[in-house]
């Protein structure tokens, strides 16, 4: 079924220290972008699935005690 009626954009939830930008959000998910020069923290919801890309550079990502190496394409 589709619904072709406007979405009415709801506002999420946001810690006003988070550094990054928000680019769009709707219903289901938001994208938000971080410049990363040195360490930058990037809040993580474990209720949430949570995708990160590097569009530019290298670096770390690090969670708990993993580490990876990431690089952009």
């Amino acid at each position: 079924m589709l619904n072709f009626n406007q979405y009415e954009q709801v506002a999420l939830e946001r810690n006003e220290d988070e550094e990054g930008k928000v680019l769009s959000n709707c219903k289901y998910f938001e994208s938000v972008v971080y410049e990363a020069n040195g360490e930058t923290k990037i809040p993580i919801d474990d209720s949430k699935f949570n995708s990160i890309v590097c569009i530019k550079g290298n670096g770390t990502m690090e969670l708990q005690d993993s580490k990876m190496e990431i690089v952009a394409w």
